[in-house]
């Protein structure tokens, strides 16, 4: 009888064993792919359905995309053209693929044949000349960092601030900031758009991986120095999602922190580790639905191990003292990236400094698609201030 039970202990602690090794090495490898795997700006196609003359129905094709059924401006780009769709949808049908009609304005080229693709973008303007887009001249310059040369969009102002826009990772790029860029433009501030380590047909970190800041920050600042070596006395920085996190890894770590007078982050990712527990726990597995916070942890340790990851360097909400100027931050409430908790923090651990602008049913990087005239008119009075 004891050897029996002995037996079984024994299979409970391999079985033990064995889920939380392998779960932890599978997991790890999603943390990789899901997070610090380098992307290229993702192509999410749908099927045009039909177009009327300000209507556009649309069909997903195999991937899920939300943005379809959300009352908010997105872009549409084709071969031949690009749009936008905006306002509610007026019919939502399909249960494995979605199928939703929008309003519709074609904004360039020819409208999309029946039948055909096209491309959703968060990011609305079209790739090609960022002038387009802001009306105005822009100007591609080049700077550099320890990790080599790099280009930007430069539209010059009047005044000697300077705003220095860093997009995300993961498939985002500057045409991120092209939406904001709008404002700072029509303010006549000088504005910079940049690329960093990791973007597409530029230099790479040696690691291979996006560092959430902890290599990156040393672009930003080479961004900056060009700025204050062409003509801006002080700087605003504008960060997106990781953005945000090299964004405070700059004024954490850079000598040129102190040439910041603003900063404004939009769903920024200031503590990875809590964003992959947040993904972790929208997972739905068969038989358990959520994997088990232990086991997520085991994962993580695994992924610091392989990966070369210091969990406690990329979180910035432990120790916030890197923020020392006021900050305009914009959530949107439906955030399945970044937990919305975390811009919470921020401004909990510094209230005198965060103006927190929570949108509701904006999903990450959204607020402004979803009411473009709100962003604009916080941004203004944000950056208006003296």
């Amino acid at each position: 009888m004891k050897r029996a039970i002995t037996w079984i202990l024994v299979a409970v602690v391999l079985l033990v064993v064995v889920f939380y090794v392998g779960g932890g090495m599978y997991f790890a490898s999603r943390i990789n792919s899901g997070a610090l795997a380098v992307q290229q700006p993702l192509d999410k196609a749908v099927e045009v359905v039909g177009v009327a003359a300000r209507e556009i129905t649309l069909r997903e094709r195999a991937d899920d995309i939300p943005a379809l059924e959300l009352d908010a401006r997105y872009g549409l780009a084709w071969d031949s053209g690009h749009g936008e769709i905006y306002g509610p949808p007026s019919d939502v049908s399909g249960t494995e693929r979605t199928q939703v009609t929008r309003s519709f304005r074609v904004t360039g080229g020819t409208a999309p044949s029946d039948g055909g693709t096209v491309r959703v973008d968060r990011d609305v303007y079209p790739e090609g000349d960022p002038a387009e887009a802001l009306d105005t001249g822009v100007r591609e310059v080049e700077y550099s960092s320890p990790a080599g040369t790099f280009g930007a969009w430069y539209v010059p102002g009047r005044g000697s601030t300077w705003v220095i826009f860093t997009h995300g990772a993961q498939g985002s790029d500057r045409y991120e900031a092209l939406r904001a860029m709008q404002t700072t433009t029509d303010l006549r501030l000088p504005s910079l758009a940049i690329e960093y380590r990791n973007d597409e047909d530029v230099p790479q970190d040696p690691s291979g991986r996006y560092q959430y800041g902890g290599t990156e920050w040393r672009d930003l600042e080479g961004a900056v120095r060009y700025a204050l070596a062409h003509g801006a006395a002080k700087v605003v920085l504008v960060g997106y999602s990781m953005g945000g996190a090299i964004t405070a890894s700059f004024l954490q770590h850079s000598s040129l922190a102190s040439k910041v007078t603003k900063v404004v982050l939009d769903s920024p990712m200031l503590d990875l580790s809590r964003t992959i527990d947040y993904g972790a726990e929208q997972l739905e597995l068969p038989v358990m639905g959520s994997p088990p916070t232990s086991l997520v942890w085991v994962a993580k340790q695994i992924a610091a191990a392989r990966y070369d990851v210091d969990w406690e360097a990329v979180d910035y909400l432990e120790d916030p003292s890197w923020l020392t100027v006021p900050a305009l931050v914009f959530q949107g409430e439906d955030d399945l990236r970044v937990p919305a908790e975390t811009a919470d923090q921020l401004r909990a651990a510094k209230p005198d400094l965060v103006t927190l602008v929570a949108v509701e049913d904006a999903g990450h990087i959204e607020a402004w698609n979803k009411d473009p005239q709100a962003y604009d008119r916080k941004l203004t009075a944000f950056l208006a201030q003296q």
